[in-house]
């Protein structure tokens, strides 16, 4: 991790599946319990993790996180009330989600109320931000 920084590498994270099944009705945001589990697993390992910005939700919040496959009303929320706004881009999962699936979730993403700025950040201004070449 150390040399991919070094690099100034952007690296992708493509979460599985939790390590457990859905409650229905509740979307599965890990982020909290990600944190508190590491925060009791550091005080009984003993070791310290470095979190140069200060806790293990901010260094959470510094991740980039995409709409792909998740672009609902139910999730939404919880991502615009987690993440870093300007961290939020537009994902598909394409080649491995399906075109239908794929065009549902976009039109979940389109009919969700952001505005035009938040919007303009998603589809596109967020990505460019990470990855300059792409706003030539």
């Amino acid at each position: 991790m150390a040399e991919l920084g070094r690099r100034g590498a952007t690296v992708f994270i493509h979460p599985a599946e939790l390590p457990g099944p859905l409650v229905p009705g509740i979307p599965p945001d890990a982020a909290h319990r990600i944190a508190l589990a590491l925060q009791a697993h550091q005080q009984v390992g003993g070791v310290k993790p470095v979190m140069p910005h200060g806790t293990i939700l901010a260094e959470l919040r510094r991740f980039y996180f995409d709409t792909a496959l998740s672009a609902n009303p139910d999730t939404l929320p919880t991502l615009l009330a987690f993440a870093d706004p300007a961290r939020i881009t537009f994902g598909s999962d394409f080649p491995y989600a399906t075109a239908d699936m794929s065009a549902y979730f976009t039109r979940q993403l389109d009919a969700y109320p952001l505005d035009d700025d938040q919007r303009a950040a998603i589809d596109r201004r967020n990505a460019e931000a990470l990855f300059p070449r792409l706003a030539r």
